[in-house]
């Protein structure tokens, strides 16, 4: 593979996974508008809910 095709396939990599984590942003993102939380709630809110056990250093890394 030549450095013009792998150069070519970095850009499109990085453009399917820049597409990608947009979508996913999204899906994302809609639901918690819905509810007024920011993604960094949502996370220690599903680290509680999944998680037996929490402390607030868990929480606060």
């Amino acid at each position: 593979m030549n450095n013009d095709e792998l150069s070519k396939l970095l850009n499109d990599y990085f453009e399917a996974y820049q597409n990608t984590t947009k979508i996913m942003m999204d899906l994302v993102a809609w639901p918690l508008s819905q509810n007024k939380l920011s993604f960094e709630q949502f996370l220690i809110l599903r680290r509680i809910a999944t998680t037996d056990e929490v402390t607030l250093n868990d929480i606060a890394i």
